[in-house]
């Protein structure tokens, strides 16, 4: 059991470098691929059996990072073309990395949520 669950380990990281690189490179086909391939793998992984969606959460916020990024800059270099100050096209591509992070991060934990249904509780009140 704990060779499955390093070998679990080692894929999932695998698909949070393979998705990090996708958005590098702005292979946006390769990001939507790195994100099933992490629904398949929490969905057969054992380690998180009960707690797949706060592992969705935590893996899918390392593989999102770059894909914002990029999208908040090609926001702000269209905002600069607009004639708007250059520490207002600052501001509204740092609230457009917050905006699409949280929408992402809501959507995907959604599906998690429709996907496994029920999760155990992580802290009891």
């Amino acid at each position: 059991m704990v060779c499955l669950s390093v070998v679990m380990r080692i894929l999932l990281l695998g698909d949070v470098v393979f998705g990090i690189l996708s958005g590098f490179y702005e292979q946006y086909a390769l990001f939507f691929l790195s994100i099933a391939i992490l629904y398949v793998l929490l969905t057969i992984s054992p380690a998180s059996r009960h707690h797949g969606v706060m592992a969705l959460f935590v893996y899918s916020f390392l593989i999102c990072i770059p894909i914002n990024l990029r999208m908040s800059v090609h926001y702000s270099e269209f905002m600069s073309y607009a004639s708007t100050p250059t520490s207002l096209t600052v501001a509204l591509g740092v609230i457009a990395y917050i905006i699409l992070s949280s929408i992402e991060e809501i959507v995907l934990c959604l599906v998690g949520r429709i996907l496994w249904g029920e999760q155990s509780v992580m802290l009891e009140s």
